[in-house]
Formats: C-alpha cells, sequence, structure tokens
C-alpha cells in the first residue's frame, strides 16, 4: 500500500494484513508447525505448543512511526511475572514496548507491561484485568546514523490505556534484559514485529502511520 494512513481498524483488511505476516514468515522458511499464530475473527491469536515460536513480522519496513494496537492476554490466569501473557512489540525489531499480563503480577520494573524493555518501566501501571482489551498508542521516532556513528537516539511516547507512560522517553540501544544497550548502525527503516513467547496473547486493530515532516506529501 502507498498509503500514509494505514488503518487495519476494518476486520477485513486487518485479517489481510496479519495473514500476509503469515505469508511473509513462511516465505522467509520460518516453521509455522507450532501454530504459532490463528487466525479468528480479526485478530491474531498467539498459541505456542512447546517453546518459544517464531514472531510476526510486517513485509513494508518503517522508521518514525504512530502504531495503535489493542491486546488482551488470557482471562484464565496461568503462570507468574515473565510466564504470563509474554508478548512485545519490537520496532525494526530491536526496540521493544513490552507486552505483559500486569495486573497483580509481580515482576522486574523495566520488564512490566509498556516498558521499554529492559530499559525504562512505565510511569504508572495501568493494567487491566486479565481477559480485558488494552491499548497501546505509540509515537516511535526512529535513531539517525551517519556512517557507523549515531547522530540521534531513538524516542518513544507510549499511551497506555489512555495515560501517558512514556513522554518522548530515550531508547538507550537495541533492548535486552541485564546488558548493557549499544547502538549499532542500521538501515533508517526496518519491519515492525509482534513478538511470540510462547504465550496465549491476542491482538486486532493493528494500525500503522508513517511520520513525515509538516511540509512532506502524504505518500
Amino acid at each position: 500500500m502507498t498509503n500514509t494512513y494505514l488503518t487495519y481498524d476494518d476486520l477485513a483488511e486487518a485479517t489481510s494484513w496479519m495473514a500476509d505476516c503469515l505469508l511473509a514468515a513462511q516465505n522467509e522458511n520460518r516453521s509455522l508447525s507450532q501454530k504459532l499464530a490463528a487466525l479468528l475473527g480479526g485478530k491474531i491469536v498467539f498459541h505456542s505448543e512447546s517453546g518459544k515460536g517464531s514472531s510476526l513480522s510486517t513485509r513494508e519496513s518503517f522508521g518514525d512511526i504512530q502504531l495503535h494496537l489493542e491486546f488482551a492476554t488470557p482471562t484464565k490466569v496461568e503462570g507468574t511475572s515473565q510466564g504470563r501473557g509474554n508478548s512485545g512489540v519490537r520496532f525494526m525489531d530491536r526496540y521493544e514496548i513490552q507486552v505483559l499480563d500486569s495486573y497483580d503480577n509481580r515482576t522486574y520494573a523495566d520488564g512490566m507491561a509498556a516498558a521499554i524493555y529492559g530499559d525504562t518501566p512505565p510511569l504508572v501501571n495501568v493494567a487491566r484485568k486479565p481477559g480485558e482489551w488494552q491499548t497501546y498508542d505509540i509515537v516511535f521516532e526512529a535513531p539517525r546514523f551517519k556512517g557507523p556513528q549515531l547522530i540521534s537516539p531513538a524516542y518513544v511516547t507510549v499511551f497506555w490505556n489512555g495515560v501517558l507512560v512514556h513522554n518522548r522517553r530515550i531508547v538507550n540501544g537495541p533492548t535486552s534484559p541485564l546488558t548493557v544497550h549499544q547502538y549499532i548502525a542500521h538501515d533508517p527503516e526496518l519491519p515492525l514485529v509482534i513478538q511470540n513467547h510462547g504465550n496465549p496473547v491476542r491482538f486486532r486493530n493493528v494500525w500503522v502511520r508513517r511520520l513525515k515532516g509538516y511540509d512532506q506529501g502524504s505518500h
């Protein structure tokens, strides 16, 4: 699509986009034998029968974007800490905003829902009860490089269930737990990834809008 606004709140388009993600996974020879995702009524449902399966990646690459998505962790609570409704949204397949059941679920602060994973916890926990739909509205500003040199880091602004939890917060590098984050130069646009972490998590109404300057065109 060439649209600036990629609005997938229409179920037909949403299903088409999700199916396209699955096809991309197949084309990259990723195993789908674990039934890592099923399309049910316009929703993505991750369910891995054993271990961590593959994640879903867009065919198209993105830099600066606005992202909206809705997710729901299982109504039946199973597991604790990071083993409970664990997923994530990885911008450029490097910079993750955590998805987790954080309702009455103790875990490390920068691993809870809406955290910049392994980096910065959200300003407040506004988790809804397990099984209820929740929303992320995220503005992601991609890092800038000049050759191997970092010119500007990534930034994120995150609204979780309508509440601001990150206000243009710096991302200190590719996200991971218990490691020093360090930027390594990469392409200005890369795929958006929804992570499969081996826990059942539902997604719906996922849409992306490219961000450009005020004097630039819409395409």
